[in-house]
């Protein structure tokens, strides 16, 4: 099949019939994404381990939800005017936690808090306790994504969706 532009490419890549076309390597476009998505969850994985590692909590139950993560958070994986990205879609549900406090009206985003980081206002017995009033943000998304594109032989860009850093 014959491209006069990258657009045509890149709507064929984006059909059925071209997400089933092999790759050099024998993989098809759509299981090299797959492939390059579990890799990628592994290195926020690793990540996510190594803040686990980093202490053990004293005034609280760790839940261990960022353990949670599956593939399933990574399966928007496209090619778009020639480039093809693996978009990081957390699902809401899965990376919320009540506050410790027994507020039930408010859900807070995992994810959000331990990878950029908190910290609860002034004054409060507690906002000088590390992991309790405050904590430094872990990163442990953008280290991830940077250790997966130290080795990203197919320039596959990454979005981060329903996620603020």
């Amino acid at each position: 099949m014959d491209f006069t532009s990258l657009e045509q490419l890149s709507k064929y890549l984006s059909s059925q019939a071209g997400q089933n076309t092999m790759t050099t390597s024998g993989l098809t476009i759509q299981q090299l994404l797959e492939q390059e998505a579990r890799r990628l969850l592994n290195c926020i994985q690793k990540r996510i381990n190594e803040y686990y590692e980093s202490y053990t909590p004293v005034m609280y139950d760790r839940t261990y939800g960022l353990m949670a993560m599956r593939i399933e958070d990574f399966t928007d994986m496209t090619v778009i005017n020639g480039t093809a990205s693996i978009k990081i879609d957390f699902d809401e549900l899965e990376i919320q936690a009540k506050s410790i406090f027994g507020d039930d009206s408010s859900a807070y985003n995992t994810v959000e808090l331990i990878n950029s980081g908190w910290k609860v206002r002034d004054g409060l017995w507690f906002s000088n306790i590390e992991h309790l009033g405050f904590q430094s943000g872990a990163h442990f998304i953008e280290n991830g994504v940077s250790d997966f594109n130290e080795n990203n032989p197919y320039n596959l860009k990454i979005e981060l969706q329903g996620f603020h850093s």
